[in-house]
């Protein structure tokens, strides 16, 4: 084993209890201790052997933890306004107000329009070739129920019941992606 590695093995573990004592869940304190080494490692040619490697190791965890908490502290607070602005634009049925709707830009509409299509085609995916097929003629191409019949041969009831699977197939997807339904 190289030295690296026997300095990782050694103190590892009490990095990442030092870091878990600093409140960070676990996955951060992972990244803490990674961080930690990382620095060690780029600053190795610092250390003076003035103190234990340990607390040499301590005292970089605790700037990255430092470093860490302010980053996080930036975001949340730009996130929690983000998240403020986002949710004003909902009523209480998760549907877009109306007054939102109204000033949604040209370039707003765009993306929406360009997510559903998305998971419209992902959704559509998982129907059957008929079923995807007659939900095409109709909705998209606004094919008439004798033609959709006709090309297909199918009959009009059978169109009738494949054109609700498929609706209902699309809604439940559309659902499950968080598409709220009206």
């Amino acid at each position: 084993m190289n030295a690296i590695e026997e300095l990782v093995e050694r103190y590892t573990e009490n990095l990442f209890r030092a870091a878990l004592g600093l409140g960070f869940p676990e996955t951060e304190a992972e990244e803490l201790v990674q961080a930690t080494f990382c620095a060690y490692l780029e600053g190795s040619s610092r250390f003076q052997n003035r103190s234990r490697v340990l607390t040499y190791l301590f005292g970089i965890l605790y700037n990255k933890a430092r470093e860490t908490r302010r980053w996080q502290s930036r975001h949340e607070s730009i996130d929690a306004a983000v998240d403020e602005s986002f949710e004003g634009h909902f009523d209480r049925e998760d549907h877009w107000n109306p007054a939102c709707m109204d000033a949604m830009t040209e370039v707003e509409e765009k993306a929406q329009s360009s997510m559903i299509r998305q998971l419209l085609r992902e959704c559509a995916e998982g129907l059957s070739a008929a079923m995807r097929t007659a939900f095409i003629l109709k909705e998209v191409e606004g094919l008439g129920t004798d033609q959709i019949c006709e090309a297909m041969g199918l009959s009009v009831n059978v169109l009738g019941v494949t054109l609700f699977r498929a609706r209902n197939k699309l809604r439940d997807c559309l659902s499950s992606k968080g598409a709220v339904i009206a």
